[in-house]
């Protein structure tokens, strides 16, 4: 009896592991099945077929030559967008705004979307980037740049005050999409010295980029005198030192005003 009972045990017990791997099996067989008949419903149906895509804010830039752009970046961009297809209304509900456009069309600052699931319309808000200045080389080629100091699109040579004209001196070639200067705590000091100038009505006409190594600039007004910066700091509050000081000097009479120094300020 005693031996007859050890091998029931032993049937029992390879039944059971016999049983569970049957149920690991189907379970794993189910599920598996399950997720391919989803993800087939997702990615062939009709269901999530997109019905409409509109876009807009587009002022310069060809709807199709954004969309086409837009759609090819997202597919590259991760597993999900590879998988659908842009005419799948999930394949826009991931923004397309995460995308950097600074590298895919220079000349688009920001992008947002809307997806209605319910009439399967997708929306694209677009926002150019806005002229704030041109950049010259040596040789007189031009780019557009916007506030963020990306340079977006091919420019004239900028005449008047309306657009500053920035003159870099350095044996630098730019190129649409790259930014005004090789360093971004430069672009941002010189941006935030021409917002206060031109918050006090003083004209700039050109900005010259000296040798990099000597870290300043100079902005050049048609009144016949010059402001030399650093790009190291902007003073505090120049907007408010300047009317200081052209309430107690006339600009006209004078040939250059020095902010590279710091706490102190030259004037001739």
């Amino acid at each position: 009896m005693k031996i007859f009972q050890r091998k029931n045990d032993s049937y029992r017990s390879r039944k059971a592991v016999r049983l569970g791997f049957l149920y690991v099996v189907l379970t794993v067989f189910f599920v598996s099945g399950a997720c391919i008949g989803f993800l087939y419903f997702v990615i062939f149906s009709g269901f999530f077929r997109v019905q409409s895509i509109q876009i807009n804010g587009l002022k310069t830039i060809p709807e199709t030559l954004f969309l086409n752009r837009t759609e090819s970046n997202l597919i590259s961009k991760d597993m999900f967008h590879s998988l659908l297809t842009p005419g799948n209304v999930l394949f826009w509900k991931l923004n397309p705004g995460s995308l950097n456009f600074q590298n895919i069309i220079p000349a688009i600052d920001t992008v947002s979307t809307h997806v209605n699931l319910e009439s399967k319309s997708v929306t694209l808000t677009a926002t150019e980037r806005v002229l704030y200045g041109i950049s010259c080389t040596t040789n007189n080629e031009c780019l557009a740049f916007d506030k963020s100091s990306v340079l977006f699109s091919k420019a004239p040579i900028p005449e008047g005050t309306l657009f500053v004209k920035v003159q870099d001196l350095n044996n630098r070639t730019p190129f649409v999409g790259a930014t005004l200067l090789p360093q971004s705590d430069w672009t941002s000091r010189l941006i935030e010295a021409l917002d206060a100038i031109r918050k006090d009505n003083i004209p700039i006409s050109t900005v010259i980029i000296k040798d990099y190594t000597l870290l300043e600039w100079e902005a050049v007004s048609p009144l016949g005198f010059s402001f030399y910066f650093s790009f190291d700091f902007i003073p505090d509050n120049l907007d408010v030192i300047l009317q200081n000081l052209a309430s107690r000097v006339n600009f006209k009479n004078l040939s250059y005003i020095d902010f590279r120094v710091p706490d102190r300020l030259f004037y001739k």
